[in-house]
């Protein structure tokens, strides 16, 4: 059984809440006996510093490519045609994407991360960037990392081999990269690996937030049934939907409470 956990949920409870409270969860239906983690991604963000474009001379790294991330390579990362960071790798079996976080957050619409920030200091009003690494089971594997329970015991020796030798942003300060300094910003990136100390303030904001979507939703469609059919009015139309809801609950011998019940006990 393959499990893949949302932004949503990490944020909400921290990763390793998150992990045990499925396991909690799961192991009600079924025993676990093992589990393998095949993908992680690993991240922090910080406002105290801007990436520029011209960074990207600036960085060493081990992977074999390198670009500034461009409209038709990621929307999501850009404003218009604005720069906003850079791609190391290919995404087998290790890639990392340097971006503009606030960026990201207009388009993904998770406004939720703002009160993250706040209640961690950070700065609103300076653009804030995410350095994200992709890792795949190759090289999990590489580092003696199966399950969960390693790599939680292993994620700090992890992010120091990611940011101290796989990748690094140097100063120009010497014609060979190798005897270059380490750029100071860096080095605050490389001391960052700490537990995220989830609040149950973004688990309310994530639940209305996710409620808003669904309604945003309801109101979509509502119209369009009305403009196919032509329903006079939204009374109406709400009047109908609500018939054939009870109806089709009836004819699947089950029931709006019971229904609702079954879609609660996956969102806790």
């Amino acid at each position: 059984m393959k499990v893949k956990f949302f932004s949503g949920f990490l944020w909400s409870y921290g990763y390793e809440e998150a992990y045990k409270n499925f396991i909690e969860w799961f192991e009600q239906l079924i025993p676990v006996n093992a589990n393998r983690v095949s993908r992680v991604d690993i991240a922090c963000d910080v406002d105290e510093f801007q990436f520029a474009q011209s960074d990207l001379n600036n960085f060493v790294t081990r992977a074999r490519n390198k670009r500034i991330n461009s409209p038709e390579a990621d929307a999501l990362d850009h404003d218009g045609k604005c720069f906003s960071g850079f791609t190391f790798g290919k995404g087998k079996p290790l890639l990392c994407r340097i971006y503009n976080k606030t960026i990201e957050i207009r388009h993904s619409k998770k406004k939720w991360f703002n009160t993250i920030y706040m209640q961690n200091g950070s700065d609103l009003y300076s653009d804030i960037w995410r350095i994200e690494f992709q890792i795949k089971r190759e090289f999990l594997k590489e580092t003696g990392v199966s399950s969960m329970t390693e790599f939680i015991d292993k994620k700090s020796n992890i992010w120091a081999y990611l940011t101290e030798e796989w990748l690094i942003l140097k100063n120009p300060d010497d014609n060979n990269k190798t005897r270059r300094s380490i750029d100071k910003n860096w080095c605050s990136v490389q001391q960052s690996a700490k537990d995220y100390y989830a609040s149950p303030v973004i688990r309310n904001e994530i639940i209305v937030q996710n409620a808003q979507g669904l309604l945003d939703q309801i109101a979509g469609c509502t119209v369009s049934l009305s403009a196919i059919l032509d329903y006079p009015d939204v009374e109406y139309a709400m009047k109908i939907i609500t018939i054939y809801m009870t109806n089709k609950f009836e004819q699947n011998g089950t029931s709006f409470i019971h229904e609702k019940e079954k879609k609660s006990s996956k969102h806790l």
